[in-house]
């Protein structure tokens, strides 16, 4: 790795290795064998479709240095090798890794208690989480370990540990399907019901079941559910999907396709409303793997039904046959 700005960060502290120093000052997204280091650009460019195609950084063996902002830049892949492993406490099965340096900026107070800690975050942060410059920067680094079951290495600071982050996909399972085609209300649920015959459209508050209320002259919204509790128990809750018209779209799709778009919002809500929780019980944990396939199966329907492209939480792409497979 280069000296200067080819490198993920600046080194720091005397007799130290200046290569290992710079890599423990950077945030590192960390490899498994399995993974293809282009994955990695790929999904970034999903966030950023106009990211180059990099700068090649001299004698790292193809490594290089995507800038992702005037203070910012994610370098790599960099192999990892026994010393590195040993020093930075690095997982068994990390072969390599991407490295982020950015600015430090922190909030002054810590974590509110009432946030849900999704990613290890506000752990890993106690006196205050990262925002502005880092906080963009390192959420987009987190999603695509999330989206790739990859893990994060955090930089060190003083008086914190080696703090490694796992993120888990489970925890953010909804999709966003856009398409220029708007499928009615019982042609949805037609296509819906093929692959969940329970899905049905919502039933209407108690005190008003029975009245009788005049359709509206054009329907510019309307929702599909699936219940689950009767395949899964109690606490399984429901799909919903929700149809509208929207103009605004995720970077990912914004060069591709025109405005305004139909988007179907694909949701799980579990009873207790705490499914997206990481510190869930076994038995939660397996409602919401169930969950989230039928959440998919349904989503493959709609994107065969309706045409258009689909995006997860984050704003990556996500392909029907992924849909199938996943």
């Amino acid at each position: 790795m280069s000296a200067g700005h080819s490198g993920p960060g600046p080194a720091r502290g005397s007799g130290r290795d200046p290569r290992l120093a710079a890599f423990a000052d950077s945030h590192l997204l960390l490899l498994d064998p399995d993974l293809e280091p282009t994955d990695v650009v790929g999904l970034l460019r999903n966030l950023r479709p106009r990211l180059s195609a990099g700068d090649p950084l001299p004698g790292e063996g193809g490594a290089r240095a995507y800038r992702l902002s005037r203070h910012s830049q994610l370098s790599g892949p960099f192999p990892v090798d026994a010393p590195m492993a040993r020093n930075l406490s690095l997982p068994a099965d990390a072969s390599a890794v991407y490295a982020l340096s950015c600015p430090r900026d922190r909030e002054p107070v810590p974590p509110p208690e009432w946030l849900p800690d999704v990613d290890g975050l506000a752990a890993a942060f106690p006196q205050g989480l990262p925002c502005r410059e880092e906080g963009r920067v390192l959420d987009e680094v987190i999603a695509v370990a999330r989206r790739l079951r990859l893990a994060v290495r955090l930089a060190d600071e003083p008086g914190m540990g080696v703090r490694i982050l796992h993120p888990d996909p489970d925890l953010t399972p909804n999709l966003f399907i856009y398409s220029s085609n708007w499928l009615p209300p019982d042609l949805l649920l037609a296509h819906v019901a093929r692959v969940a015959p329970q899905a049905r459209h919502p039933r209407p508050p108690k005190g008003q079941r029975g009245e009788a209320h005049p359709e509206p002259a054009e329907l510019d919204a309307y929702a599909v559910e699936v219940p689950l509790e009767e395949d899964l128990g109690p606490r399984a809750g429901f799909l919903e999907i929700q149809v509208h018209e929207d103009e605004h779209l995720p970077p990912s799709l914004v060069e591709h396709l025109p405005t305004p778009q139909i988007v179907y919002t694909l949701r799980w809500v579990d009873t207790d409303n705490v499914g997206r929780f990481p510190d869930i019980d076994d038995e939660l944990r397996a409602i919401r793997a169930h969950a989230i396939r039928t959440l998919e199966t349904c989503a493959a329907a709609i994107m065969t039904a309706a045409g258009g492209a689909a995006v997860d939480e984050a704003g990556f792409f996500v392909s029907v046959q992924q849909l199938r497979d996943d």
